[in-house]
């Protein structure tokens, strides 16, 4: 068996799919960084909204049946992402218009 192969067996697929998704949502994070860095720019709000799923999707991964652990990464959703298409003041930096005026 290959080493790899045999590591993985040892520790878990679950473990190493909860470091893939956490390295994709690093770097999804770098993306939107500089993105965002420049100014208003919608795809950098969709990567942060990416990052943040794939946050919360490597604790699905590593929780085995502790849902108490996604509590922290639901409130990173609802404390991060959450205002970056909500909040009226973010909605206008990034050219949208106010939810009030979606209906």
């Amino acid at each position: 068996m290959l080493p790899g192969l045999r590591f993985v067996g040892d520790i878990g697929a679950g473990f190493v799919m909860f470091e893939l998704a956490y390295a994709a949502a690093c770097g999804h994070a770098w993306h939107s960084y500089v993105a965002l860095r420049r100014g208003p720019d919608r795809i950098g709000r969709i990567t942060v909204t990416i990052a943040a799923g794939l946050v919360v999707l490597g604790i699905l991964f590593s929780a085995d049946g502790f849902q108490s652990l996604l509590l922290i990464p639901l409130a990173l959703m609802a404390g991060i992402v959450a205002p970056l298409w909500l909040a009226p003041t973010a909605r206008q930096w990034f050219g949208d218009r106010p939810l009030t005026q979606l209906a």
